[in-house]
């Protein structure tokens, strides 16, 4: 695991980063809802945000928004997930954070 010296930050999915993307969300969740992820879906999504740790992605959430009556916005978080080789390092909070500030 990493130390407490490691940089974390938090960008916007790069192009040509989906399959990268993908095989995290794979290694997140079990059998059965892997089934479901594919590359289209991350291409799909409004906005992927990544966490990165000294620069290799572990993590990710795809955000999505739709039209409500009184031009407003809404949004909706379709997948938030952490590579289990790095969670306990607080990424899944720093995710929700750059969430909240996305959606404002």
């Amino acid at each position: 695991m990493e130390n407490n010296t490691s940089e974390i930050t938090i960008r916007q999915m790069q192009p040509g980063e989906e399959e990268s993307i993908l095989g995290i969300m794979r290694r997140s969740f079990p059998f059965f809802i892997q089934l479901t992820f594919s590359s289209a879906m991350i291409r799909s999504a409004k906005q992927v945000l990544v966490v990165c740790v000294d620069g290799d992605i572990k993590g990710g959430t795809l955000l999505k928004t739709f039209d409500l009556p009184g031009d407003i916005k809404g949004g909706v978080v379709d997948w938030i997930f952490t590579d289990p080789s790095s969670r306990g390092l607080g990424l899944g909070a720093r995710l929700m954070d750059a969430i909240f500030d996305w959606f404002d």
